[in-house]
């Protein structure tokens, strides 16, 4: 199955012209759809394609698919409280006052504040199809990353492959029990994974002393749920990376692509103006996030899922090798529709000086 977004922009763009509704409603099929027809996920470029192209039109209308779900987050995100676009709300923001324009960064974690490469869920989603009789290679493993865990292995039982491979051991498709059974597993191993996998990724640390000495706050979302954040954020703060405030997939009602993380991170940290954020993210469901949130997006090419290799490996390839592999990752992030595409969040001060700038044109996000 595929949906096609190409109609869906269609229908809600006229909706739109007719009655002016502005806001992040069309969150409500890319959410619902990216979970409903999870075998399309990157199996089908134009999948990725056309969920990108549906969140950057994020003035679109109410969603065709669910009016409900568009009511939910109007109610908790609406665009009057969080200034998605408004120039009006920019002029009233309580925030203004910030010296720094950029007001605050939305940072993801594995591969993006620590476990260069975003070591530490593949070898947990292996093993725990392993368990189940079903090989799956890491390269699969690693597709939906950026999602909430237990939607990443949904994920993975809807992979045409896999779910061939599921019948063929068990005689029966993967059902909701099966996930269930496979996430409660996943997740000690997860824990422990995250206590070997929480060094900081070269100048991350530095970034963090430049950013707050720039007035600049420092939020964070993952797809780990509390219990794997909570490791997450002690084993980090033994290395000396500290946050602002951290959200989790147990916090929202949707994970990513949907704002709610992102926009909740802001909520914490006492931001209104989403055009003055950016979020920085190693996958395409968090760029999506960023972009749905009203954000300023950054993808990062070489320390997260798209080239995923440790340090020590990414430092000993040619340089031909690397430049073709950061090629591949750039281009997967500029489909998704990030702003800015940059190695690692080592170089990401240049980038808000740029925001800044554009900022101070009079450009959004």
């Amino acid at each position: 199955p595929h949906f096609d977004f190409g109609a869906y922009r269609d229908v809600a763009d006229k909706r739109r012209q007719s009655s002016g509704h502005k806001g992040t409603a069309l969150v409500t099929s890319v959410v619902t759809h990216m979970l409903a027809h999870q075998a399309a996920r990157h199996a089908n470029a134009n999948f990725v394609t056309g969920l990108a192209n549906g969140v950057q039109g994020r003035h679109l209308g109410e969603s065709p698919i669910s009016t409900l779900r568009v009511t939910r987050l109007s109610k908790k995100y609406g665009v009057n409280r969080y200034g998605v676009n408004s120039i009006a709300d920019q002029a009233m923001n309580v925030n203004s006052g910030v010296q720094f324009p950029v007001q605050a960064i939305v940072f993801d974690w594995a591969g993006t504040l620590v476990d260069f490469g975003s070591l530490a869920p593949v070898a947990s989603f292996h093993s725990v199809f392993e368990d189940e009789g079903i090989d799956i290679t890491f390269d699969e493993a690693r597709r939906p990353m950026g999602l909430a865990k237990r939607e990443h292995i949904a994920c993975l039982t809807h992979e045409p492959r896999i779910r061939d491979a599921w019948i063929e051991a068990k005689g029966t498709p993967p059902t909701e029990a099966d996930i269930d059974r496979m996430y409660a597993s996943f997740i000690p191993r997860q824990i422990d994974a995250i206590r070997k996998h929480a060094e900081p990724i070269p100048g991350v640390l530095e970034l963090f002393r430049a950013l707050r000495d720039r007035g600049t706050r420092i939020g964070s979302c993952t797809g780990y749920n509390r219990p794997m954040l909570q490791e997450l954020l002690a084993s980090a703060r033994d290395h000396g990376l500290v946050v602002d405030c951290a959200v989790c997939s147990d916090d929202v009602r949707s994970g990513r692509p949907a704002p709610d993380m992102a926009l909740s991170a802001l909520e914490r940290l006492g931001i209104t103006d989403t055009a003055r954020c950016a979020k920085v993210d190693d996958t395409t469901p968090g760029i999506l996030e960023g972009l749905a949130a009203g954000m300023w997006t950054v993808g990062l090419m070489i320390s997260g899922n798209e080239v995923s290799l440790s340090h020590r490996d990414w430092s000993a390839l040619p340089t031909s090798e690397q430049e073709r592999m950061k090629d591949a990752a750039a281009e997967v992030h500029r489909r998704a529709g990030a702003h800015f595409v940059i190695d690692s969040a080592a170089d990401l001060l240049p980038v808000l000086d740029t925001i800044a700038t554009r900022l101070g044109e009079g450009q959004q996000p």
